[in-house]
């Protein structure tokens, strides 16, 4: 279920033309093959699940230049932890928290949290969940509640459950609906989760 949140409440044109996004990416990529270009390219192809391919073209543009270029470092990090190559995706947050401990603090957490989860370190994963959710940010509140339910604590995904609706209540309409396939897996889960506990 890793990062299932953050794919599902992609812009529209994500979800429903995913190939035509990713084409773009890549044309543009061939056409100008920038850093830029293929961190771009290899985030379309990480969303849709392409992660053996974003590596690849990630690693294809490795060198001294982005050896501390953060973004392209959280690109490959992302990449990693979607397949499932969780303590490469450690190697590479560390890296990036020692480059700039200030980076997109909340993104690196989470990238660690989930990478952790799939170590089955729970405990480390959960330190980063917290630090993760900090701002209450639908997506990763969203990971911290999947996270929960995976690991059996009712308690704690109901409490983050009821975190979620308050931001739900103060959400835009369009936030609303981007985020409404998220709450209804969620709730679904949480009924399965009080199921099994009956």
């Amino acid at each position: 279920m890793s990062h299932q949140a953050n794919i599902l409440s992609k812009k529209a044109l994500h979800v429903l033309q995913p190939n035509r996004a990713i084409n773009q990416a890549k044309i543009q990529y061939e056409n100008i093959p920038s850093i830029d270009n293929a961190v771009r390219y290899a985030e379309y192809l990480t969303q849709a699940g392409k992660t053996a391919e974003a590596i690849d073209i990630l690693k294809q543009k490795y060198s001294s230049l982005v050896e501390n270029d953060t973004a392209y470092l959280e690109q490959l990090a992302t990449a990693y932890l979607q397949d499932q190559q969780a303590q490469n995706a450690l190697t590479i947050t560390d890296k990036i928290t020692a480059i700039d401990p200030n980076y997109k603090i909340e993104q690196i957490a989470l990238i660690r949290a989930l990478a952790h989860h799939q170590l089955n370190q729970q405990e480390s994963a959960q330190k980063n969940f917290i630090l993760a959710t900090k701002s209450q940010d639908i997506d990763k509140l969203s990971e911290y509640a999947f996270w929960a339910i995976q690991t059996d604590n009712a308690e704690l995904a109901h409490q983050i459950r009821v975190d979620l609706q308050k931001k739900w209540n103060i959400g835009t309409a369009y936030s609303r609906q981007l985020h409404k396939p998220i709450f209804k897996q969620i709730d679904k889960a949480l009924k399965e989760m009080k199921k099994k506990a009956a």
